[in-house]
């Protein structure tokens, strides 16, 4: 196994990882309906991180990063609109 196929795998399960992270914070929102231990600026970084890496993944033309993104996205969007609506 090349460095570069080591490489994709470390990336494909650290996506993977946070894709659960997203998803398990966003059903933990929606059940408890609070977000008060988030903030403006980790909402942000999130949108922010997982756009670039989408990007990332479209430039250099890797399916495991574009899908595991691609599937990100929307728990970052459903995050961040509970978050606005259960942020008090």
């Amino acid at each position: 196994m090349s460095y570069v196929d080591i490489s994709r795998l470390v990336t494909f399960v650290a996506s993977l990882t946070i894709t659960l992270g997203i998803y398990s914070q966003v059903w933990k929102i929606w059940k408890t309906k609070s977000a008060k231990d988030f903030s403006i600026i980790l909402i942000l970084g999130i949108v922010i991180t997982e756009l670039a890496w989408l990007n990332y993944g479209i430039v250099i033309k890797e399916w495991p990063i574009i899908a595991l993104e691609s599937i990100n996205i929307p728990g970052v969007i459903i995050m961040a609109v509970l978050f606005f609506k259960y942020k008090n």
